[in-house]
């Protein structure tokens, strides 16, 4: 089962179950030959305040669209059923469903093919596994718009000191009736793996792919993250100028936590912006985390 949850790229819904699901984000790539709006000289606010407001956690996708079929189960004939168990701790089981529900201030219409599961071990380790695809859209009473249009794949090894994590986020989804991680929306095609726990010392892994939240667009190449290299990480960071092009941050490989920052191809001067970059990861699997 984990081999082949780990062998999936796009994934289309069965015809019979859910209108095709769009594979890639919504990011905008080009790249305006002007200046930037942002000066090199504010690039260490510029990228802590697009990582405060721009890091949505694969894991809050997860357990958003939990929390949705709940609610939506509630809602009479055409509606998707609940979880029979729950699917963080179910042995395996799925939940698929295509149609159209009306349940109190919520409409949604569309589908999805769900696949979940969790298989305990001895000495208190354990895995759970979700493999989500998405295709459904829909409103609030209040006129917020609700999408969920891609795939959420999560595995979680947990042990009592030191847990593993691979975890895949591709395609869009929103919730602007939520005071929520996706009321300003999330568009990523994103693969984080690695390690959390005491004996990882803290959050170590690598970080690739693009995400896009309200006006903030990120990209991760290669970041890495080490507990034993000091305020790293090591890779790339890129960021989005409102408007314009893209700032690109350059990690040295001496765990320093410094780098390049460059406009495009141009230089323009160095940050040591690793740690922020370390803290702001770290607190999103602490609060995802802990929130499942």
């Amino acid at each position: 089962m984990v081999a082949w949850l780990l062998a999936l790229a796009c994934v289309a819904v069965p015809e019979d179950a859910a209108p095709a699901v769009p594979c890639a984000p919504g990011i905008d790539w080009s790249a305006p030959a002007v200046e930037p709006g942002t000066s090199v000289d504010d690039i260490d606010q510029t990228v802590t305040s697009g990582l405060d407001e721009g890091l949505v956690h694969p894991l809050a996708v997860r357990e958003w669209f939990f929390g949705l079929v709940d609610a939506l189960s509630a809602g009479g004939e055409g509606c998707p059923s609940a979880f029979t168990s729950d699917p963080r701790t179910t042995v395996e089981e799925a939940n698929n469903w295509r149609g159209h529900c009306e349940v109190d201030d919520l409409t949604v219409d569309g589908g999805w093919v769900t696949t979940y599961g969790h298989i305990p071990g001895a000495g208190g380790k354990e895995m759970q596994w979700a493999w989500l695809v998405l295709s459904f859209a829909g409103t609030r009473a209040d006129g917020g718009r609700i999408e969920g249009g891609g795939q959420v794949i999560s595995i979680l090894g947990t042990d009592p000191s030191d847990d593993s994590f691979y975890l895949e986020l591709d395609g869009t989804f929103l919730d602007e009736g939520e005071d929520g991680p996706l009321a300003n929306g999330v568009s990523a095609g994103g693969l984080w793996q690695g390690r959390f726990g005491s004996q990882a010392g803290g959050l170590q892994g690598t970080f690739e792919g693009p995400l896009a939240s309200g006006d903030v667009q990120l990209d991760m190449t290669g970041i890495t993250l080490d507990p034993s290299c000091g305020d790293g990480p090591t890779g790339q960071l890129q960021l989005r100028d409102p408007g314009s092009g893209w700032w690109t941050v350059a990690f040295d490989d001496d765990c320093s936590g410094c780098g390049t920052v460059a406009w495009g191809d141009d230089v323009r001067g160095e940050t040591c912006i690793g740690g922020v970059v370390r803290d702001r990861l770290t607190s999103s699997f602490a609060q995802s985390w802990g929130a499942q």
